[in-house]
């Protein structure tokens, strides 16, 4: 294989030479490039920086012989043209810097200055009187006459008309601020580093290296160019098996999350930052990919169906459903005490914490464990049970806790997955536990004995029905007159009773303990912890 040649001195350029040589396809973007993933005060950074003449670092172009796919699009922006035969350029780093640069300086009149599909923003002006970029679509009314666009500054004739229709009683001044802002622009430049070579694995190795400006370049991106062939595409894969996850509702789920099952479907280490020997056994067994998405789907659906867990935000360790997706895969049929023991090490691992911090060596065992289990061998429980007795419940009902979450799945299984519950939990996870009394002391109303799981369009009269007890008032509510279903709510006769006495921080204190109660009762149910006579 033939050696790229690097040019010994780079080549410098004007800004608005490398942006019209997009415009016109003569620099691509290939198609193992990584999406654009730059946050708003990023894109607004890199055009202070040019206005102001600071240095942005160099880009790296590939020039070769060779055609491969290669975007269509930056942003919201069509590259209508087709390139010419011969010699191509594609860019290898610099593709966050430059397609900010394009879709806010060369791209013409956006069609809109709303974000895009992924929330980015792309149409940016500049403040002619605060002196400072800002979006468009932050911009007044008012103050429209002085920011200009930043798609006129290299149009000579449209800044002039711009210019014409300003308004403002320091006009010399702020014309004198947009010429000084398009000489700056114009005369702006920066270095090309060209690497020559016709070899395609080369220039993707060296794209995988390359982590110089913005936003690090994550294992995904490296695994994405380690894989790229002509008729292999990962992220047209991975958008393929987001569509897969969506249609159980995880489509948001980090892609690192499906790394770590692919991880786990080659043997290596969840936590392997090797993106190299992921990329080259993926590459030589792609259809693993669409195996390991499938079973992601089925450990989505095994534990909405066993577990209750109805949204991914409702997982209390995300690394649950990574196990759990090998097994799937590897196990497709299995007996119902296999099905059984799954449910088991799900709540064994949710209420001792097991996930917190967990090493690679031990995620190694637990995997060992559930694929001998799903096997049909009968083994020992694989971790000595240090503390028969769960981890304490937290005081405070964050949604973000894992044993919250474990507490807002006990009572929507208490609830027997009412159908109106269900559609709430979907919608908002542990986030739909809502407060019951209303002024108390701060640490008591965000505490878990004060968070109720109702169906939505019954919150209101629930809320009010506790309110009015806590007032001493009786009301035709159920909760008033049925037991059970205080009970379905946790509420326990003497918590009942303590609220009726208007003592809302003894309800909190009281319930708290009924939760809690009922917590262990529902793990020892199950038998937990296992291996403990």
């Amino acid at each position: 294989m033939a050696a790229p040649s690097y040019a010994s001195e780079p080549q410098v350029q004007y800004l608005h030479q490398i942006l019209e040589q997009i415009e016109r396809c003569e620099l691509l973007v290939p198609d193992f490039q990584r999406p654009p993933r730059w946050t708003d005060d990023q894109r607004r950074k890199l055009l202070e920086s040019v206005s102001q003449g600071y240095p942005i670092g160099a880009v790296m172009a590939w020039r070769t012989t060779v055609e491969i796919p290669h975007r269509s699009e930056i942003g919201p922006h069509t590259l209508d043209s087709r390139p010419s035969a011969g010699t191509r350029q594609y860019l290898l780093d610099g593709f966050q810097r430059m397609s900010t640069l394009y879709a806010a300086l060369r791209a013409g009149e956006p069609g809109t200055t709303e974000p895009d599909e992924n929330g980015n923003r792309w149409a940016l002006g500049y403040h002619l009187i605060e002196e400072e970029w800002v979006f468009l679509n932050e911009v007044d009314d008012g103050e429209r006459s002085v920011v200009v666009p930043g798609h006129l500054l290299l149009d000579s004739v449209a800044l002039l008309r711009f210019q014409r229709g300003m308004e403002h009683p320091k006009l010399d001044l702020l014309l004198r601020r947009s010429d000084a802002l398009v000489r700056s622009i114009r005369e702006y430049k920066l270095p090309i580093i060209p690497m020559v070579t016709d070899e395609v694995d080369e220039a993707i190795r060296t794209f995988g290296l390359l982590n110089t400006e913005g936003t690090r370049m994550s294992d995904l991106d490296l695994v994405v160019a380690i894989t790229w062939k002509e008729d292999y595409n990962l992220r047209g894969q991975l958008d393929e098996a987001k569509e897969a996850l969506g249609r159980i509702g995880w489509e948001d789920l980090d892609e690192k999350y499906v790394l770590a099952v692919l991880r786990e479907a080659f043997d290596f280490d969840v936590y392997d930052r090797d993106a190299k020997a992921l990329g080259e056994r993926l590459r030589s067994q792609p259809h693993l990919l669409a195996d390991s998405i499938s079973g992601l789907v089925g450990a989505g659906e095994f534990l909405a169906d066993r577990c209750g867990v109805v949204s991914l935000d409702l997982l209390p360790y995300t690394y649950q459903a990574v196990i759990l997706a090998d097994v799937v895969r590897r196990f497709p049929r299995r007996s119902p005490a296999v099905d059984d023991a799954l449910v088991q090490w799900f709540w064994w691992t949710t209420a001792w914490t097991t996930f917190a911090g967990i090493s690679g060596y031990r995620m190694k065992g637990m995997l060992t464990y559930l694929r001998g289990l799903a096997g049909g061998a009968t083994q020992p429980w694989p971790w000595r049970v240090q503390n028969t007795k769960p981890a304490a419940l937290p005081a405070t009902a964050d949604p973000r806790g894992a044993l919250v979450r474990a507490v807002t799945l006990e009572l929507f299984e208490i609830q027997r997955r009412d159908d109106g519950v269900q559609r709430r939990l979907e919608a908002q996870a542990a986030r739909a536990l809502t407060r019951g009394i209303p002024d108390l002391p701060a640490v008591l109303a965000r505490d878990l004995g004060n968070a109720f799981l109702v169906e939505s369009d019954q919150e209101e009269a629930f809320l009010a029905a506790l309110d009015a007890r806590h007032r001493g008032e009786a009301t035709g509510h159920p909760l008033h007159t049925n037991a059970a279903l205080r009970s379905q709510h946790l509420i326990g006769d003497a918590a009942w009773d303590i609220l009726g006495s208007g003592d809302g921080s003894g309800f909190v204190r009281e319930r708290h303990r009924t939760i809690a109660e009922h917590h262990h009762h529902f793990l020892e149910n199950l038998g937990l912890p296992p291996g403990v006579t």
